[in-house]
């Protein structure tokens, strides 16, 4: 079986098809991405909306379901013109963005899932313990449950379309002449990290924040190459996603929801110290790396 970044060679690589898939992916993303955010605010203007509050703030107090729903919902552009791109401008079957093996292992990417999402829960449960008042219990249920529902149908998509483009379309694309896992790992994360400069979070601590994005990229493109499929990094990304919509999420947030508990304050430095700490965790449950280092000692 050829590996992830091999599996790109069954398919057509000419300069000029990556040319035309990255204007096609980019196309889809930030115009056809757009309608959803452009018909909402096209509906509160003719609702008699303030035409000062027809920003991303305002359109998120005065509309914050629909501003969600309209947020997430501009991924699933990007999310369907990936495969496409694969099918039908590089010929290959679609599932070669995901894995080179016969069909996707999708118990690796639940069990992925379960892994960083108790991960996430046990941060926060710290991060209460160290510092009380933090969090605040701000669950109302009548208001939670559209966004619950929305959460769980649309951040999956959201979250698998940036695994596609970042750990799939050009991590592939880039191994077709750069073979070095580290080197990979390293351009895959500072791609990731560039599209969240934007982030609202990213105001509290630049470096910090920025950081965190830098490096779960990279790590998420280290797993890619190390598990030969990108089941682990979906899994890891919807789980990081939907646990920060639903159970602890950040006040002044890029996707603002009415979670079980809310924080005024974004500790970065605490986040990525968290973060780096949760990464070798993952890494040791799912590559066992002791038991390499055994056999290396009894062939000693």
């Amino acid at each position: 079986m050829k590996t992830y970044l091999e599996i790109s060679s069954a398919g057509k690589n000419d300069w000029w098809r990556y040319i035309l898939s990255v204007f096609f992916i980019l196309f889809m993303w930030f115009f056809v991405g757009s309608i959803p955010l452009l018909i909402l605010i096209t509906i509160l203007t003719l609702n008699g909306t303030p035409p000062e509050l027809i920003s991303a703030n305002g359109i998120s107090s005065a509309a914050p379901l629909w501003n969600f729903i309209a947020t997430v919902a501009s991924f699933l552009p990007l999310f369907i013109s990936i495969p496409l791109a694969i099918r039908f401008i590089h010929k290959r079957p679609m599932q070669t963005i995901i894995t080179p093996a016969k069909s996707i292992h999708w118990r690796r990417i639940f069990n992925s899932f379960a892994v960083w999402f108790f991960l996430s829960g046990i941060i926060t449960f710290i991060e209460a313990l160290l510092y009380p008042g933090r969090y605040i219990f701000s669950m109302d249920l009548p208001k939670l449950l559209p966004f619950l529902i929305a959460t769980l149908l649309l951040i999956p998509f959201q979250s698998s379309a940036e695994e596609f483009f970042f750990r799939g379309f050009l991590l592939q694309w880039v191994g077709l002449k750069l073979k070095n896992r580290l080197a990979l790992s390293l351009i895959s994360g500072l791609l990731f990290a560039l599209p969240h400069i934007l982030n609202p979070e990213v105001s509290v601590d630049f470096w910090l924040t920025m950081s965190f994005y830098f490096i779960f990229g990279v790590f998420a493109a280290w797993v890619t190459l190390k598990d030969n499929g990108l089941e682990l990094a979906l899994g890891m990304h919807a789980a990081n996603n939907i646990y920060a919509c639903i159970f602890a999420n950040y006040s002044k947030g890029v996707l603002q929801t009415p979670a079980f508990f809310t924080t005024n304050q974004l500790d970065a430095s605490y986040n990525l110290a968290a973060t780096a700490v949760s990464i070798l965790i993952f890494y040791f449950v799912f590559f066992q790396p002791w038991k390499a280092a055994k056999k290396e000692l009894e062939l000693i």
